[in-house]
């Protein structure tokens, strides 16, 4: 029997065509099975006979426009269903938004597409979409080149058991959903890593405390809108934990069910979780710090807002992880399967990092489309970040010639203190020439570094 390997927990996601205006459907195109799809759609439409381009790999693409599908109905409906039946309809539709499948070796790999469908975590509800469903829709469907999709196994990966590790971490996520934040769970992913590689192991509460210095590294590269809920950030960041067990924030109408993250009450965290995000109803008189996050300023609202955004980002990120870490693991020319999924669990704190900030920027919770499109956009700031716990050397300073004076001269700095054999990291390196930065001029330094090129160099910590 051929091994599975869903990228996402049973029954988490849910999507709603009408509610998101069918997406899928405008302007992305369709790709057919040439061999099965493509004569009878021609029999049944032979006036799109013009607008086929056949591709490599057995299948064919025929366009759309952003005004809608060929077979979109006004009513959101798909008429080439309608008329035909479910079993005519092609098959990248009818998995639509699972319809990533590939063969990674001997494994049938089943991924979501986050980025162009708008899903929403349903986990516990019964809502979600299940993988029998998924398995019984692929067995109807059957084998071809859209559900046969090889994709290149990394260097080492069979060897040491890719499928193995990535089936523990996904089927761990459940365990720290209802987190205050991702450190925990990144450590975990590092320690079960290490283990995993081979090396000897290591306490995950080990790494956690060196996860919490690595984000109070970035809150002072990064910090929160205001200096009340940057204050309020730093603490959660340096605790882990939200303003203990009678913490809900309530994030308005943005917040409503199905807006990604399904943290309205008693569909995601329970109100004695430390966090209930309740949509548009207002937090619950008694709850302590209750705030809500549209409407007037309770006492401690700072706290609330910045722990309840880094909790709701947290489990956004946690419901989409075994989907970033296939992806990233899997794309070509990504390297050898160890160099790849060494640094992942930090690599992932990070797109936690910066979807919190961004929650806090926008006042709502993120949707899973918003992770996915951070994460996807923020690859090199990411990794940047991800590194700064490592000794590095910088050898000359990066171009900067666009940047104001005193983060120009703040370069110049760091680069004599990395001219040598510093045994501090990196990141302790660029929190302190942050702090001595105006706020508004510290996030030059990052995309700074990245410009360096092989000028920067990182060393192995003894």
């Amino acid at each position: 029997m051929v091994p599975f390997f869903f990228t996402f927990l049973d029954g988490a996601f849910r999507y709603d065509c009408a509610s998101c205006g069918q997406a899928c459907c405008r302007g992305k195109g369709i790709a057919i099975d040439a061999e099965r799809e493509l004569v009878p759609l021609l029999r049944r439409a032979p006036g799109l006979a013009a607008f086929v381009e056949p591709l490599a790999g057995g299948y064919v693409r025929l366009p759309d426009v952003t005004d809608g599908c060929w077979f979109l109905r006004p009513d959101g409906l798909c008429s080439y269903e309608q008329d035909h039946g479910r079993a005519a309809k092609f098959t990248t539709c009818r998995l639509f938004p699972f319809n990533r499948v590939f063969r990674a070796g001997a494994v049938r790999v089943i991924d979501v597409n986050s980025v162009v469908c708008p899903i929403e975590d349903a986990l516990g509800t019964g809502t979600g979409v299940t993988h029998a469903e998924l398995r019984a829709e692929l067995e109807a469907i059957g084998d071809g080149p859209l559900t046969s999709n090889a994709a290149d196994l990394p260097e080492g990966a069979r060897e040491l058991r890719w499928h193995a590790l990535e089936q523990a971490i996904l089927t761990e996520s459940e365990r720290f959903l209802a987190t205050a934040d991702y450190v925990d769970f990144a450590a975990w992913q590092e320690s079960k890593t290490r283990l995993h590689l081979g090396a000897a192991r290591t306490p995950a509460s080990d790494k956690a405390a060196e996860l919490h210095a690595l984000v109070q590294q970035w809150s002072a590269l990064y910090p929160a809108a205001s200096a009340g809920t940057a204050a309020a950030s730093d603490n959660a960041a340096d605790t882990g934990t939200a303003a203990g067990a009678g913490l809900a924030t309530a994030a308005g109408a943005s917040a409503a069910a199905g807006d990604g993250l399904a943290t309205a009450a008693g569909t995601g965290t329970a109100a004695g979780d430390g966090l209930a995000i309740a949509a548009g109803d207002g937090a619950a008189s008694g709850d302590g710090l209750a705030t809500a996050a549209g409407g007037g300023a309770a006492a401690g609202d700072g706290l609330a807002i910045a722990a309840g955004a880094g909790t709701a980002a947290a489990r956004a990120v946690t419901l989409l992880t075994g989907s970033l870490r296939f992806n990233a693991l899997f794309r070509r020319g990504g390297g050898s399967y160890r160099s790849g999924v060494a640094p992942l669990g930090r690599q992932l704190l990070a797109t936690w990092f910066l979807t919190w900030r961004a929650a806090l920027v926008t006042g709502r919770p993120p949707s899973l489309r918003a992770v996915t499109e951070l994460h996807q956009a923020q690859a090199a700031q990411r990794a940047l970040l991800a590194r700064l716990g490592e000794p590095a050397e910088l050898r000359e300073p990066p171009p900067a010639t666009d940047a104001p004076p005193a983060v120009q001269e703040a370069l110049r700095r760091l680069s004599k203190q990395l001219a040598g054999k510093d045994p501090r990291s990196l990141g302790t390196h660029l929190a302190q020439a942050a702090t001595e930065l105006p706020v508004e001029q510290r996030a030059w330094l990052v995309p700074l570094l990245l410009r360096a090129g092989p000028a920067l160099r990182f060393r192995e910590s003894h």
